[in-house]
């Protein structure tokens, strides 16, 4: 049953006023978090721990590759940095879309492995 059924089943109006009022509470602050991604690419340390993001897409990557065909295109959604790009090959993949809300983190240089040199068709970056 979802929620607005739920609440047209109640009788009280002053549950169904406290329910809805609970429903529409913001919980995540999305232009925070984009401006919070943004401000850390300012600090003097923020590939400090890219190595583990790195080492996650290779994992990903590698697990791609088990599936024994080529995907026309990839969708990456909150690529951040591009970690999945540095590990995904011509083989996988002709063409990659990088999508991420934080366009700072979509404007910076991407940097495939040597395998992947030559071989990214495009793609695009896009904006959430």
């Amino acid at each position: 049953m979802m929620m607005s059924q739920c609440i047209r089943g109640l009788s009280s109006p002053h549950l169904r006023k406290q329910l809805i009022q609970v429903r529409s509470v913001a919980i995540f602050n999305t232009r925070r978090k984009i401006q919070q991604r943004a401000r850390t690419l300012n600090l003097a340390d923020h590939t400090q721990y890219d190595y583990i993001k790195d080492n996650i897409a290779e994992i990903l990557a590698d697990r791609v590759t088990d599936i024994n065909r080529e995907f026309p295109v990839i969708l990456d959604l909150g690529c951040g940095k591009g970690h999945i790009y540095k590990h995904l090959n011509q083989y996988i993949t002709p063409h990659l879309i990088e999508c991420d809300t934080c366009k700072e983190l979509l404007e910076l240089p991407r940097q495939p492995t040597e395998e992947r040199r030559g071989s990214f068709s495009g793609g695009g970056h896009a904006s959430l």
